[in-house]
């Protein structure tokens, strides 16, 4: 009989397999612990780069706002005026999504799903039949 052999994928140990059943991938629980450990780890740093390095762009395009080649003030002249910002042109309403007919308006009263009270039966009646 042939033994199967496997190398573990954190310690590179090699360790002999079942005959039945899904080959494991790691030598021993510890191994695949601190493989999963591992991994995490590798995620954390690269979710850290990442996001330094789009906050470093950010900054980058803050800083270079400024063009090349564009005269400064210098202060013998009048500074161009600035154009205020214009409200964005809201899109008006489809007609075609306009409702048919309005609504029919909520009915008074008690609601339907309210129990209605019975009222006392009237005096001198019983539920006893031998009583008058």
């Amino acid at each position: 009989m042939t033994m199967r052999m496997r190398a573990c994928q954190h310690c590179n140990e090699s360790f002999e397999l079942a005959s039945t059943g899904r080959p494991p991938r790691y030598c021993s629980a510890t191994c695949r612990k601190k493989a999963w450990e591992k991994r995490r780890l590798d995620q954390a740093v690269a979710v850290a780069v990442a996001k330094a390095v789009a906050a470093e762009q950010r900054r980058g395009r803050n800083r270079g706002n400024e063009t090349p080649g564009t005269p400064a003030n210098r202060g013998n002249e009048t500074p161009s005026q600035a154009r205020a910002p214009q409200q964005p042109q809201l899109p008006l309403p489809d007609p075609r999504l306009q409702l048919a007919r309005p609504p029919a308006p909520l009915p008074t009263g008690p609601s339907h799903r309210q129990r209605r009270r019975l009222l006392p039966p009237p005096p001198g009646t019983g539920r006893d039949p031998e009583t008058p």
